[in-house]
């Protein structure tokens, strides 16, 4: 009987740790970096180089200031939430007999909350689009593809600073044997 308490522990932690990992995983996935709105430069609309590429005017900027304002507030309620839902979870796998039906509606929610702060990032995106006008859509995605290619660039020179270094210390460390 002994050993079975012990199996099903073991399992049960596995089962809580594969858990944590889907969902801190699951965390971390950002939306695709393709659109003017991308997580990779948030606030742009402060950029004072986007400011005069683009054009925008003060009105536009206060509206997507409000815009990310509410937006911002809707996913941290959520995330708070969301954090509720996995201490509660917590809690029902530490038990030595946790209800598989409880577990199964705690990670639904969990998914459902995830879901729901996809949905207000991308919706935020197309709200935030319908501000500009299509002349400063466009010229949005081009200054974008300019700063994700010059941020390609230094991370580029570097590594490849890095690889010179490190070549140079592989070289002096043989030297020296």
């Amino acid at each position: 009987m002994k050993k079975n308490y012990s199996q099903f522990f073991i399992l049960a932690c596995l089962l809580l740790s594969m858990l944590f990992i889907a969902s801190t995983a699951a965390a971390q996935v950002a939306p695709p970096k393709r659109g003017p709105f991308d997580q990779g430069m948030r606030q742009w609309w402060k950029n004072p180089r986007a400011i005069k590429a683009i054009e925008i005017t003060a009105e536009q900027q206060q509206a997507l200031n409000e815009l990310s304002l509410s937006k911002r507030k809707e996913i941290i309620k959520l995330n708070a939430d969301k954090q509720i839902k996995r201490l509660d979870l917590s809690a029902e796998m530490a038990k030595t007999r946790p209800d598989i039906k409880k577990v199964k509606e705690i990670v639904a929610s969990i998914s459902s909350i995830d879901g729901k702060i996809r949905s207000i990032v991308f919706t935020g995106m197309v709200e935030g689009m319908n501000v500009l006008s299509e002349e400063q859509v466009e010229k949005l995605q081009d200054f974008m593809t300019r700063i994700r290619a010059q941020g390609q660039q230094m991370r580029r020179q570097r590594m490849q600073g890095l690889m010179e270094q490190r070549l140079h210390q592989d070289q002096g460390n043989r030297r020296d044997q």
